[in-house]
Formats: C-alpha cells, sequence, structure tokens
C-alpha cells in the first residue's frame, strides 16, 4: 500500500473537518463530503502503483477519520457554529465528543467505500477504449 499517498490524501480531512467546525460549508457537508471522497478515490487510482482498491479505500477511510477527529477535538467550537446537529440525548449515555471518537470507524468505512467506488469508476474503460483494445487484441493474432 502506499502510505504516503494514504497520507498526504488524508490532510483534505483535516481541512474539511475544520471547514466544518468553522461552519463555512454548513448546509452542504454531504455533497461536498461525497464529491471528496469521490475524487479522492480517483486521485488514489491514478498515484497508486499497485492495488489501486485497496489505496482508494484506505484514503477514503483516513479522509473520514481526520474530519471527524478534527471535529471531535474541536467539538465546543463545532456545536456552537453548527446548533442543528446538537443531541439531547446521545445513545449509550455518551458525550458528544465520545460518541464522535466511538463511531467514527463506521464513517470510515462508509467513506472508504464511497472513495473504493469513486476509484472504480475512474478505472472503468470508456466504451471507445474497450473497442481500441480490442481492436488490437484481434490484430496482434496471427491465425494460419
Amino acid at each position: 500500500m502506499e502510505w504516503k499517498v494514504i497520507s498526504y490524501l488524508s490532510l483534505c480531512g483535516v481541512a474539511f473537518g475544520l471547514a466544518t467546525v468553522f461552519a463555512v460549508i454548513s448546509g452542504h457537508e454531504y455533497w461536498i463530503a461525497a464529491l471528496l471522497l469521490v475524487s479522492i478515490g480517483k486521485v488514489a487510482v491514478l498515484l497508486a502503483r499497485q492495488r489501486p482498491a485497496r489505496n482508494s479505500f484506505a484514503s477514503g477511510a483516513g479522509v473520514v477519520l481526520a474530519a471527524l477527529w478534527t471535529q471531535a477535538l474541536l467539538m465546543p467550537e463545532y456545536l456552537s457554529n453548527n446548533p442543528e446537529y446538537a443531541a439531547p440525548i446521545l445513545p449509550l449515555g455518551l458525550s458528544e465528543r465520545w460518541f464522535t471518537l466511538v463511531f467514527s470507524p463506521v464513517g470510515a468505512l462508509g467513506g472508504g467505500l464511497i472513495a473504493a467506488f469513486g476509484g472504480a469508476v475512474c478505472r472503468w474503460p470508456s466504451r471507445r477504449a474497450r473497442a481500441s483494445r480490442s481492436v488490437l487484441n484481434h490484430s496482434d493474432r496471427n491465425e494460419p
């Protein structure tokens, strides 16, 4: 796995987390997160020399973990800037910060799957590329 690529791409999660903490992208977090994860998956596939699906999954999971941990570290500021996300009662009697930290692996799994999907879409050959590849493969045959 390309750990250098994964760690650099995970820094985008810190930037996304800071943008959500200070309500820069308030109201559009989910669309921006989906776009970010798909583009991270594509970049990870393009930069990976081996196992592109694993690298895009790990990059997406790293982005989500970095964003959620940034939000958890700055939880008082996050709740003051985004009061609509303050929950009166959380499951298991956890505080908002601990709830975010405990359930962040679930979000990382989802983010990794979205990034892996984005990477798979990037690698999906177009109809023109498949046609040219099939023409090349058939012309290389030495048929008697």
